[in-house]
């Protein structure tokens, strides 16, 4: 069975049109207790040369990875861009063995975390007294839009170290959309109701060159027929995440692929 998470069409399957009208007329599909924990859920990373999609001696290496293009760390797919929806934004803070000292993640952390204020300013790092790296990270919630007109797929994009800047130009940007309203009143505009293209560009630095978020462009709202679906997306996630925290089942299932993507990026700056 293919690992793609991608909605196969079946109406070649159907055998008249009388099923499809049954289809439409159906109040239940059998997913109804199914919610997020329950899926594969796919964090986006930037692939960089050390990435070990890119590494040829490693057992994670795929034919078809380049730098530079996103990751997603569920279907094992990798896209040169990515259309997307955001739906949520929060902040915390990555705890991660030094990769010359063998690597690994070591914890995730929000804002206020104690943890968090053990770390001191070693250059342009946050160091622990054992050696561990912490990295700000944003994280961007989003849903993908997926090339053959399926539904959307939740993700999370973090973006972290250099990555930051990329985030506040982003977050920035759907701040300040707005619509103007049929009692001509201007309402700012849901960031769940926007809809973005994504894609990566080379980044240097006096430390070296990797790929970056560079290109982050508003292609308008989203399209009529998802707008109910991505609404009650954004909210099932709004809900869930209890203002931006991760359930404890989301957490354990992202953390260590989201630790991938900061120490890739970390990494290949030093």
């Amino acid at each position: 069975m293919s690992e793609k998470n991608e909605l196969t069409t079946v109406s070649q399957q159907l055998p008249s049109s009388s099923l499809l009208e049954q289809l439409g007329n159906l109040s239940s599909t059998g997913f109804e207790n199914v919610t997020s924990n329950d899926m594969a859920q796919s964090i986006i990373s930037i692939l960089q040369s050390n990435s070990p999609q890119c590494d040829k001696k490693n057992e994670a290496y795929l034919a078809n990875a380049e730098e530079g293009h996103f990751f997603d760390s569920a279907s094992k797919e990798c896209y040169p861009k990515l259309l997307v929806v955001p739906i949520g934004f929060s902040s915390c803070f990555i705890e991660y063995v030094d990769r010359t000292k063998g690597g690994g993640f070591v914890g995730r952390y929000n804002e206020n975390h104690p943890r968090v204020r053990e770390a001191v300013q070693v250059g342009n790092k946050l160091v622990f007294d054992n050696g561990n790296n912490l990295v700000e990270t944003k994280e961007h919630h989003i849903l993908i839009l997926p090339p053959n007109g399926g539904l959307p797929k939740l993700a999370v994009l973090p973006l972290s170290v250099t990555q930051i800047k990329h985030s506040r130009r982003w977050v920035s940007e759907m701040s300040s959309k707005v619509v103007d309203l049929p009692d001509g009143s201007m309402k700012k505009l849901p960031m769940f109701f926007q809809t973005y293209e994504l894609a990566t560009g080379v980044e240097s630095n006096a430390k070296g060159a990797w790929y970056g978020l560079t290109q982050i462009t508003y292609k308008g709202m989203v399209a009529d027929h998802l707008i109910e679906t991505v609404k009650e997306m954004a909210e099932t996630f709004a809900k869930a995440t209890e203002g931006g925290r991760k359930s404890t089942a989301f957490e354990s299932q992202h953390q260590k692929q989201e630790s991938q993507a900061v120490v890739d990026i970390s990494s290949s700056m030093e």
